[in-house]
């Protein structure tokens, strides 16, 4: 699976970087695929490193920018909210366990929400990147700042995690890529899938 993908996108974007930029901004790839592509195609790692490094950076500033409007809409047009529940039920799940554990105190919410945003980016773990992080965010309705900052550190820690697993796995990287491109699949599909089954029942 690694082969066909290199294949395929070597045909689109002829520059491997900026292919890998582009990737890392993708909600399926993000960070994660796109060094493990970047290992397939035997280029620089650490070169590779601060290029979605550099690229995840722009798109956290973009959606921490756009994600709260995006939520403000949604209040507004309560239809528009329901075709998009499947994807934010999980998330919502998520934001009302941290703000459980959250303190009453404003600035030690603050924090502790802003911890655990960091800590859910930091895993790198299919659909736990800078998309669903932004949207989570959105839904704690945390600060531009804090926002931004938690979903960068988060995604340098992802990204430095998985540049340490593939420096040791070496020439076996292609076959992390296709276990990932696996994972993030069915971790894709099973979220849709939970998310239709729980607004039947809602409707029944």
């Amino acid at each position: 699976m690694a082969d066909a993908i290199v294949s395929f996108f070597s045909g689109i974007i002829q520059n491997e970087y900026l292919l890998f930029s582009f990737l890392t901004a993708l909600p399926i790839t993000e960070i994660k695929g796109s060094l493990m592509l970047a290992a397939a195609y035997k280029a620089d790692p650490l070169l590779s490193y601060a290029v979605c490094l550099a690229s995840s950076f722009a798109l956290s500033a973009v959606l921490c920018f756009l994600f709260p409007k995006f939520f403000r809409l949604l209040e507004r047009f309560p239809k528009i909210r329901k075709i998009s529940s499947f994807l934010t039920d999980r998330l919502e799940e998520k934001a009302i366990r941290l703000e459980k554990k959250a303190s009453e105190s404003s600035l030690e919410r603050k924090s502790k929400l802003t911890l655990g945003l960091f800590c859910f980016v930091a895993l790198p773990l299919p659909l736990t990147g800078l998309w669903a992080g932004a949207l989570l965010a959105a839904i704690m309705r945390l600060s531009f700042k804090d926002s931004f900052f938690a979903l960068s550190m988060g995604n340098l820690t992802a990204g430095g995690i998985v540049l340490f697993v593939l420096l040791l796995a070496g020439d076996r990287a292609s076959i992390v890529l296709n276990a990932f491109l696996i994972a993030a699949l069915s971790a894709l599909v099973l979220t849709i899938g939970k998310g239709i089954i729980k607004r039947k029942k809602k409707a029944s």
